[in-house]
This record gives structure tokens, sequence and C-alpha cells, in this order.
């Protein structure tokens, strides 16, 4: 019986020692923790604090519509912009509330980063503006084939093209009467675009057709002569009225050409659109030996062209002929081909 007594008063005083330990040290027992001296086990939130500062606020409500930005290029600067200034909130934030050195110095870089992305993305979004009658060129004749306005800008900017100053564009003049090139004497180095006024085409003093505004004066043998050879122009080009021309020179435009393959695309496209309305404009001209006139159109005609032409073209035709060398892209039943062969048959 003292033996049992004696056992029970030890359990007794067992479970009271238990029952002393601190509450902390039975927890540190039960709780695993993990080598950031932190519990691996998720703890339930007995109390909240008292919400952050209204800078936080701010910074977060504006995180959240900068992720929200529509895709395309101005949601970029969509984002961008908001970004810049949510990162500005949180700078202040960590500053002025938080006195966080580390958080306030990564906050103030990505704000400046996103600063500098807004800065390069308004200046390349920027709406280039031109003066009226280059603004006409670029709607009419550019915009159509997405060609941006800065890239027009290069094209017609001092660098590429070659002619007076006019609003930092090079437009030049010509005077109702003044040649802009004179057959067997200019050189067909260059390539010009009419802007305003209106010109005419002569061949040994026959007229051949006009040349109107937003078309191409020397597509033809811009087209029709290779980089560097010292080809002359085998008609002459007269201004009717005052006119205004963009020019550039072959090396130039071609440098240009070569950086910028999609514009050089659009460029042929332009070319050999301007050459077929003249070889329209030009339909008039055409007839046989018994005077009647044919019409391009038809399919007849364009069979039968190159041989009624090669037998009835002069000396003048052959020479020109052999003179202008195509590109190797160009066949000979190019409008361009065409082009040359309706000014030479026209003084029929």
């Amino acid at each position: 019986m003292d033996l049992m007594l004696n056992a029970s008063v030890a359990l007794l005083d067992i479970s009271s020692e238990q029952d002393s330990v601190p509450e902390a040290t039975v927890a540190s027992l039960q709780m695993p923790t993990s080598l950031l001296g932190k519990s691996d086990h998720l703890v339930i939130c007995r109390s909240w604090k008292e919400p952050q500062h209204v800078l936080f606020q701010v910074a977060n409500a504006f995180f959240v519509l900068a992720f929200v930005a529509p895709d395309n290029k101005y949601g970029v600067l969509f984002l961008h912009t908001l970004l810049m200034v949510a990162f500005l909130f949180t700078t202040a934030w960590a500053w002025n509330v938080l006195c966080a050195p580390d958080l306030f110095f990564y906050s103030f870089a990505a704000m400046i980063i996103n600063m500098a992305q807004t800065i390069y993305l308004l200046f390349t979004h920027r709406q280039v503006k031109f003066p009226g009658e280059l603004e006409d060129i670029y709607e009419v004749l550019f915009a159509p084939m997405r060609v941006s306005r800065m890239l027009f800008k290069r094209l017609v900017s001092l660098e590429y093209a070659q002619a007076r100053n006019y609003l930092h564009y090079d437009v030049l003049n010509l005077h109702a009467g003044e040649a802009y090139a004179m057959q067997n004497l200019t050189r067909t180095d260059r390539l010009a675009l009419l802007i305003a006024g209106k010109a005419s085409v002569l061949s040994d003093h026959h007229f051949l057709h006009h040349i109107n505004p937003r078309e191409f004066l020397d597509s033809p043998e811009f087209e029709s002569t290779r980089s560097g050879k010292e080809d002359k122009y085998k008609v002459t080009i007269i201004a009717v009225t005052p006119c205004r021309y963009i020019l550039w020179q072959r090396q130039n435009l071609e440098y240009l050409l070569v950086k910028e393959t999609f514009l050089a695309a659009v460029f042929a496209l332009l070319l050999e659109r301007d050459i077929t309305s003249k070889l329209y404009a030009m339909n008039e001209k055409i007839v046989t030996e018994k005077g009647e006139q044919l019409d391009i159109r038809l399919p007849s005609v364009t069979g039968s062209m190159t041989y009624q032409l090669a037998a009835e073209a002069t000396s003048q035709l052959h020479y020109r002929s052999r003179s202008h060398t195509p590109h190797s892209h160009h066949t000979g039943g190019s409008p361009m081909d065409k082009e040359k062969d309706q000014r030479s048959q026209s003084i029929k």
C-alpha cells in the first residue's frame, strides 16, 4: 500500500512540473521551425493591423490599372505611364511612411526605368506633320501602303532628297516653260515626283503626254537605267505651268531603299503603277498603218504590238531600246518597256 501511494505522489509531481512549463516553450517543442527561424505551419491571424498609408493604397490602385492596359501600341504607352506613377507613390510611401531604404531605392529605380520607356514611346508615337503639299502626297500615295510618317519623313528629308530647303523638306520649283530634262543632254541619274503643276513630255518636239500632280516625272527612265550608267533622256520634259516637285538622286535613293526593304517594295509598286498610267495616257497615239486606233487593253493588241512596233519603228526607236538596258527583274513585256516603245511610236 505504501508503495502504491508513493507512485501516485510521483506521478502528481511530474504532471505538476509539466503544467509549470511556459506556453512558449511548449509551442517551440511542438512546432518545427524553418532555416529562417520561422514556423513552417500556417498561422491564422487573431488580430489585423490597421490599413497602410494612403500612398500605399494609391500605388496599388495604379498597379491594378496598369495591368489591364489593352494589347496595342497605345496600350504599351498606357502601361508604362501608369507603372511610372505607381512606383512614384511606392517610393514616397517607402521614404516617408515605412522608412525602408531598400524598398525606396528599388521603387525609385523602377520608376526611372518606366519613365524612360514612357518618354521613348511618346517620341516614337508623336504625330509628324508635313507642309500641305507633302501631306497630300503622303495621304494619297504612301499612307494607303502603310508607310509610317517617320519613314516618309526620312524619304523626303535633306539626307536623301536633293533640293532647296522648304520648311525642312526638299521641294524644287519649275517655272512655266522651264525644262526639267532635255533630250540627249540630261543624264538619267535622278527621280522626281511632281507635287503641283503640270508638265509635258516631248520627243523631237512632238507631244507625247502630260504629267499631273502625284505622278513621277521620269519613272520610265529611272526604271530602265542601271545605277552608274551614264544614259541620257530620250525625251524632253517641260513645265506647262509653275511646278513643284521632289527630287532624289539615284545613289541616295537606292542607298535608302537598300536599308528600308519595305519602302523599296512600296516604291517599286508606285513606279510600276505610274508607268502603267503613262502607258494608258498614250493609248490614243497608237495607230496602225491604215490610221486605225488600237486599244492596248484588248488582249489581241498585246500579242501583236511587238511585231507591229518592230515593223514600223524608226531608227530612233532602235537606238533608244539599245541605249536603255532594263534591270534583270524586268521582262520585255513590262509596262516600262511598253512605255518606252510607245513614246517613240507616237512620233509616227
